[in-house]
């Protein structure tokens, strides 16, 4: 598979506090028999990081031309240039959990993001 990308067009332009918090990367089901069966869903123990990002419209428009297409809706992980900068490695990947709606301000969108990140 091929790695992805964050678009150089759209530069990661924080509105706010980004919060960084683990995410239990466990999940539990019952059994018929009784018992409580527990499995790994990554290999790491994931992050989920929220994030307000501030673009202009036509960085907007690049920026879902990227998710929809390169990250086929949210589904394929991808790389960062700036995943140094929050103090993560520059090869952990990232998937996107929510849909970037935008917010009209006057001269740019403002788009809260909420990110899985595999460390």
């Amino acid at each position: 598979m091929m790695t992805v990308y964050w678009p150089t067009d759209v530069p990661m332009t924080n509105t706010g506090q980004i919060v960084v918090q683990p995410v239990f990367s466990r999940t539990a089901r019952q059994l018929q028999s009784g018992r409580k069966e527990v499995r790994r869903f990554t290999s790491g123990e994931p992050y989920e990081m929220s994030v307000t990002l501030m673009m202009t419209p036509e960085q907007y428009d690049t920026f879902i031309a990227w998710y929809e297409d390169d990250c086929d809706m949210g589904t394929v992980k991808f790389q960062a240039f700036w995943a140094e900068d929050l103090g993560f490695s520059s090869d952990v990947e990232m998937r996107i959990l929510n849909y970037p709606k935008r917010r009209d301000r006057k001269l740019h969108f403002s788009v809260p993001l909420k990110l899985l990140v595999f460390a």
